[in-house]
């Protein structure tokens, strides 16, 4: 299926919500794209000025379109959840993660390490994407009913990032 068909827009959500909470110097921002897939979140961001783009993804395959494009610094395979986040800690003024926070994609546990990643001041910037769910299980349905479709989330970072409970059900530790 390709992206039209589908109506895929968490990528376009997900900036133009940031894009509502930032307020630095895009070409002086160091972004980490997280399940970066095809580019997209880096190529709309490219529009607006931002250049510094590091991609992370647990597909081998959409890490070879990331860096056909010619955008990314470095692209990064992990597997999150399984095996952590490989970058540097405080080092990114912006980390975005679109259309991955959907049950059986990103865990949960992974959040910690966004926050982890972010310089104190920075934003984390997550959107689920419109999948459509299989699963009728009471985690799902909880899930579902709390984070509803295209609402993309930013958190400011201060000093301490939220615990995971602050920012997600429990019941998807």
């Amino acid at each position: 299926m390709d992206l039209l068909t589908m109506e895929y827009r968490a990528h376009e959500h997900a900036v133009t919500v940031l894009m509502q909470h930032f307020t630095g110097d895009p070409s002086q921002t160091r972004v980490l794209d997280v399940a970066c897939g095809s580019g997209l979140v880096a190529k709309r961001m490219v529009e607006l000025g931002f250049c510094q783009f590091v991609g992370v993804d647990a597909s081998e395959g959409m890490l070879k379109e990331a860096k056909l494009t010619g955008l990314y610094q470095a692209v990064h395979h992990a597997v999150l959840g399984k095996q952590p986040l490989s970058v540097e800690k405080e080092s990114f003024d912006v980390v975005t993660v679109a259309g991955a926070m959907n049950p059986g994609f990103i865990p949960v546990s992974a959040v910690r390490e966004f926050y982890e990643a972010t310089r104190p001041g920075g934003l984390v910037c997550m959107s689920r994407g419109n999948y459509p769910v299989q699963s009728t299980s009471l985690t799902t349905r909880r899930w579902r009913k709390r984070w509803p479709r295209w609402r993309p989330r930013v958190c400011g970072l201060d000093s301490q990032p939220p615990r995971s409970k602050d920012i997600w059900p429990t019941t998807f530790m």
